[in-house]
């Protein structure tokens, strides 16, 4: 045969096979993505999350940028891919303007502008129209925030990245195109004020008995953006006449004081993990917020933070008419916010990507470990995180991890029931999953639930007559612990006794009491009904020639004697779920019964002993021996006696002491990583890969990459209407309102990503109707039409009168078949009031789409997937018939 038909023949066979490879790797890919899609967050094709081993260590801020140019994993790991201590402004500016170096931001502080009311009659600050005046017209945010770098202007307690903005926007637009500095209505109400007081105009002052009129201003003195707005104010108010005094002491005395609310304090320092169960997930929300700054009439609107059951129109109407309120008769009122910033790695090579990124928490939040990629590895790779603070952590998973530090540790090694969603301020299944919900006010608990009783220290049945508010049902994703040991019912049930024990006083020396564990967690432990175990699914997880195993997957019922109309907060409340295994929970009780450590720093200073840390100082050598005791005895606390058996207990003992040798250390958990190596300044955690892992790469890559929608044109009768515009309508027309809504299109490319805007159905529209002084009459959402991007309104037999249509489009993206993804950050707005004349006497009727309405074009999107993958594949099998054929007939 010719030697170029050889050379031919076995070049062609060469590429035969590499072709093969890429048909191997196509075939093999939509089936991965397809096992991803029809579980969820669950059955990953890769278990536990991108990176292998992450490693935190402390640097300085003038370290960072040399740090991030020294990255590399060959043939030394250094250098660093994020830095997690927030920098300001200008820092964040000197470190980007580096080649490769990018920012996370998230908002910092919150600045406000509060008066004192006086009593006396002699100060103008008494008057509330001069007060109103001072909080609307005197300080021009808009004028402020172009003068301070990296701020912007506040004009409502909810910001635009809060899930509550959207009922909300209507208010805030209004107000920025009013508030705006204003001397001549300045001078009204200080006319006024010139009528009851007495005082006078004199030489273009104010004065009272020939002596100038004083105001005092409070600003503390080691902020500067907030000495910059009262040097604003204290220049405004002279040039109307006023004299001003500064202070930077006796905050009470001030007449006017700049209040400064660190927002990451307010939420991200004041979460609290307990065992994998978060507290303080509602600090998140808008109205959180408001209720602070707004202090002086939340009270009024208890029914708005409490109540139980509330339509989504109810609740925007409530929180419009409390934002209404507070703008007029709140003495505080927002100014402006600030940003901090994180700066990361974005070498092409070397950087990170992937990561999820909301304003409300930056990277400060579970969900940034679970996505965050190195860009040279499809998974694996050592994630570097450095941080500028003293590590005063405390390894306890009751009430420790409670510094910097220790918060982030935590949020990567320790799986929580659920995490934090930072695009809706909701929460994302985690290791427990919601099921069903029911709420109502006398739901029967069967007989045979199981109840805590501490008088006999076990779990006993319900019985008859018992009757709980809410009845939850949760999957819960088991896995192995770190020392290999495969979750049980019983840890789930000793989770829940220990905070029931723990959080109960029965007398002044309960040894078994914790105050701050109670004030934190107590309420919502004691409204725990019962519990039953419905069903435990099982499901054989078989890798040839690696591993042999089984999943399981309980499904418990949870009655609680607690509702609200927050489905979020009732999955969060109490659920089924914990972090450590039942021995370690008892390892850790017993040597806190016998009063040589404490789990929280209250109980600790009280009592003047040692705070409960599992790696390191006092506490590893009382739980050393403490643990040789029990496994001696083989010991079974009570509430677990006749549900763990005597060889069970065995195990854990034993697999816990092997851990304890291996390790140096207790901190054992059911999480993504475990602790390796711990020093003064290092902590190192690896990745657990064992198929019995429910979650894993991609799980929450439906949060990588957050995406805007925007209204691109609003016709009204086939008439395009532009915004704040007034139309008017003749008698018996009906109001037909078509959208043109865009969505941002994410475009990969190598190991970056762009984003385009492409008409498309994935939007979420809702409008408000209001009527013309501002009463909210009808919500509801825009019907999807059979055009992609076109959505519809229908209005008919609405009676006369002026209405104002407020048109809010958000986003509910989805990532294969994942749970959906609704952003409800810095949604797209569209106003026009419309006006109806007399002579209509039918009441209006609005179209509003049903909730599965909204989710109708979702499924399309993997089955196009599919569809595409089934083409190339056929495609390619066409291309291989024929090859073969040409060899096989040289």
């Amino acid at each position: 045969m010719d030697e170029d038909v050889i050379a031919w023949g076995f070049n062609m066979r060469m590429k035969i096979r590499i072709i093969t490879i890429v048909f191997a790797i196509l075939l093999l890919t939509p089936l991965m993505l397809v096992q991803v899609a029809l579980a969820g967050h669950e059955n990953p094709f890769q278990f536990s999350f991108y990176p292998h081993e992450i490693r935190f260590f402390k640097a300085k801020p003038d370290e960072v940028t040399n740090l991030i140019y020294e990255t590399t994993d060959t043939p030394v790991v250094k250098g660093l891919h994020i830095y997690l201590e927030p920098l300001s402004y200008e820092e964040n500016k000197q470190i980007t303007s580096s080649k490769n170096i990018k920012s996370l931001k998230a908002i910092d502080k919150i600045y406000t502008i509060l008066i004192n009311i006086p009593s006396e009659r002699t100060n103008p600050l008494s008057l509330y129209e001069f007060r109103r005046s001072i909080l609307r017209y005197l300080v021009d945010r808009e004028e402020i925030s172009k003068n301070i770098a990296g701020s912007e202007p506040l004009f409502i307690p909810i910001t635009r990245f809060h899930a509550e903005y959207r009922y909300v926007v209507n208010i805030d637009n209004e107000i920025r195109s009013r508030w705006k500095y204003s001397e001549n209505l300045l001078r009204q109400s200080i006319n006024k004020y010139l009528e009851v007081s007495g005082a006078v105009y004199q030489d273009g002052k104010i004065t009272i008995r020939n002596k100038q009129v004083s105001l005092s201003i409070y600003s503390p003195k080691n902020d500067e953006i907030a000495l910059a707005i009262s040097s604003y104010i204290k220049e405004k108010l002279e040039n109307i006449g006023f004299k001003i005094h500064t202070l930077d002491y006796k905050k009470e005395e001030a007449d006017i004081l700049i209040n400064i609310y660190d927002y990451q304090n307010l939420t991200f320092y004041n979460l609290r993990n307990i065992n994998g169960i978060y507290v303080g997930f509602e600090r998140y929300k808008g109205i959180f917020l408001a209720s602070i700054i707004y202090h002086n009439i939340a009270t009024q609107h208890d029914e708005l933070f409490k109540a139980s059951s509330l339509s989504e129109q109810e609740y925007a109407s409530l929180l419009q008419n409390f934002i209404k309120e507070g703008i007029e008769k709140s003495n505080e009122q927002p100014i402006l916010l600030t940003y901090s910033y994180y700066v990361y790695n974005d070498d092409f090579d070397q950087g990170i990507e992937n990561m999820v990124r909301s304003p409300l928490t930056g990277p400060l939040t579970d969900v940034f470990y679970r996505t965050v990629k190195l860009r040279l590895f499809p998974w694996n790779g050592w994630l570097l995180v450095g941080l500028n603070t003293d590590k005063q952590t405390y390894y306890n998973p009751i009430l420790g991890f409670d510094d910097a530090w220790g918060k982030h540790l935590w949020m990567a090694m320790s799986d929580s029931a659920v995490v934090f969603q930072p695009y809706n301020t909701s929460v994302e299944p985690n290791r427990v999953v919601l099921v069903s919900v029911e709420t109502s006010k006398g739901i029967k608990v069967p007989q045979d639930a199981l109840v805590i009783d501490l008088s006999s220290g076990r779990f006993i049945e319900a019985g008859e007559g018992k009757q709980s508010r809410a009845k939850i049902v949760y999957r819960v994703l088991f896995s192995n612990f770190h020392h290999d040991e495969y979750m049980s019912i019983a840890d789930i049930l000793y989770s829940y006794y220990f905070l029931m024990e723990w959080i109960s006083k029965t007398s002044d020396s309960d040894k078994k009491y914790d105050p701050e564990l109670a004030s934190i967690i107590g309420d919502r432990i004691k409204n725990l009904v019962g519990l039953k175990i419905l069903k435990v699914e099982k499901k054989d997880i078989v890798i040839p020639g690696s591993f042999n195993g089984t999943r399981l997957t309980p499904w418990i019922e949870v009655y609680l004697n607690y509702s609200s109309y927050e489905i979020d907060s009732l999955v969060s409340y109490i659920p089924p779920w914990t972090t450590v295994p039942w021995e370690l929970l008892v390892l850790m009780e017993e040597v806190a019964i016998e009063g040589k450590v404490a789990f929280s720093r209250t109980k600790a200073s009280t009592d003047n002993i040692p705070l409960l840390d599992l790696v390191k100082g006092k506490s590893v050598n009382v739980l050393e021996k403490k643990l040789e005791e029990l496994r001696m005895k083989n010991y079974i606390p009570k509430p677990l006696r006749g549900i763990v058996s005597e060889e069970e207990a065995r195990k854990r003992w034993d697999a816990l002491k092997k851990w304890y040798d291996e390790y140096g250390h207790f901190l054992v958990t059911n999480g993504p990583y475990m602790l390796t190596k711990s020093t003064n300044d290092m902590d190192i955690l690896t990745v657990i890969r064992l198929p019995t892992y429910p979650l894993g790469v991609g799980s929450y890559d439906h949060l990588s990459i957050p995406r805007h929608s925007l209204i691109k044109k609003v016709y009204v009768n086939n008439n395009e209407v532009s915004q704040r515009e007034l139309i008017l309508l003749e008698n018996n027309v009906d109001v037909n309102i078509s959208l043109v809504v865009e969505v941002e299109e994410v475009r990969r490319f190598a190991r970056n990503f762009t984003k385009i805007w492409r008409p498309s159905h994935m939007a979420e529209v809702m409008y408000y109707i209001t009527g013309e002084h501002g009463n909210l009459i009808e919500l509801g959402y825009a019907l999807k039409s059979d055009e992609k991007g076109i959505y519809v309104i229908e209005l008919k037999n609405m009676p006369s009168g002026v209405y104002n249509l407020n048109i809010v489009s958000t986003t509910r993206t989805k990532y294969f078949s994942q749970p959906y993804v609704v952003n409800y950050m810095q949604p797209d707005y569209f106003s026009f009031q419309i006006k109806i004349p007399e002579g209509r006497e039918q009441q209006g009727e609005v179209t509003i789409s049903m909730a599965e309405e909204r989710n109708k074009a979702a499924p399309k999107f993997d089955i196009m997937i599919i569809i595409m993958y089934l083409a190339i594949l056929g495609a390619i099998s066409i291309v291989l018939f024929i090859i073969f054929n040409r060899v096989r007939h040289m």
